[in-house]
């Protein structure tokens, strides 16, 4: 399996690296406010994001988030990573961003195969600017929509209650880092 996966990221690397030459990349820091609903509605389990993207042109950027997955009752931790294309076609406000190659790493699974596992999303979003920098991201997920990796979303069901098919994040953004800006 990781085989496929080094090859599937290169041949992506290799595809978008004009777009990216030209690009105009920043990083970004998110953190999903939901949370605290889910604290109280009494999951327990917090998710943090950090991502960072490259902006395309013609309404294409391509994110990299990182996820991270705790509960603060359990020692059990949970990250995922992946590589999103994701699309304004308004250049923007709405967006929608895939998963091209996304995988998640169960640290504390007993067996090695099990450790890392493959996870698919897609990402209805909006993008509101308050003001330089920030940002305010209502987002809804969906969850392995083509019900390939249903085994894996089932057994992370079973460690964590608030993950569920559907999610809806609330992410409020700073841009840490833009490179265009930093070239000025």
């Amino acid at each position: 399996m990781l085989s496929k996966i080094k090859i599937t990221v290169a041949v992506f690397i290799i595809c978008i690296m004009p777009f990216a030459l030209s690009a105009s990349p920043s990083v970004c820091l998110s953190l999903d406010s939901m949370f605290v609903q889910d604290y109280f509605k009494g999951y327990g389990d917090i998710q943090t994001n950090f991502q960072a993207g490259v902006n395309l042109g013609d309404g294409f950027s391509i994110m990299v988030p990182v996820t991270v997955t705790f509960s603060p009752y359990d020692a059990e931790t949970f990250y995922d990573c992946g590589i999103f294309l994701q699309y304004f076609p308004l250049q923007k406000g709405p967006y929608l961003a895939l998963s091209v190659l996304q995988l998640g790493l169960c640290p504390s699974a007993s067996n090695e195969e099990d450790r890392i596992i493959g996870l698919n999303e897609t990402i209805l979003g909006y993008r509101i600017g308050l003001f330089k920098n920030f940002y305010l991201e209502p987002q809804l997920v969906v969850r392995d929509p083509s019900q390939t990796f249903s085994e894996e979303y089932s057994h992370l069901r079973g460690i964590y209650s608030g993950y569920e098919t559907f999610r809806i994040r609330l992410l409020f953004s700073f841009r840490c880092i833009d490179f265009k800006e930093a070239k000025k």
